[in-house]
């Protein structure tokens, strides 16, 4: 499932402690961290683990958050953070965001045919 959200702080810090507690692996990337494409892999690569020969581009993206052997988990929650600032360096963010949720929309049927709950939160700041 993936939603767009306005969290605090305080109510995203919930969210992720009672997923963590139900064995799902938490993923939070800082948005206002990932000004461009590649911010965005390096914050990215961090938060889900990826392996030493992660790509840095779109198709490495699919292939790394499809496979996740490094990790144990029961369920995914992966939080982008201050998503209304994700790639504000760019010349189009509106097109590189809607670029990602396609990835990510893309790995939430991947792990949905594969019976693993998954949740990914666009949380926008005001």
């Amino acid at each position: 499932m993936l939603q767009e959200t306005s969290y605090t702080d305080d109510q995203l810090y919930t969210i992720m402690c009672l997923a963590s507690q139900h064995d799902a692996y938490v993923s939070f990337v800082r948005g206002k961290l990932c000004g461009t494409v590649d911010d965005f892999f390096k914050e990215i690569s961090a938060s889900m683990r990826f392996p030493s020969y992660f790509g840095w581009n779109w198709d490495a993206f699919d292939e790394c958050i499809t496979d996740l052997e490094w990790l144990k988990f029961s369920g995914l929650l992966i939080v982008i953070d201050d998503f209304n600032y994700i790639f504000h360096t760019e010349d189009c963010p509106s097109i590189y965001r809607a670029l990602l949720t396609k990835h990510l929309n893309i790995a939430i049927d991947f792990w949905n045919h594969n019976k693993t709950p998954i949740s990914v939160y666009l949380n926008i700041k005001h």
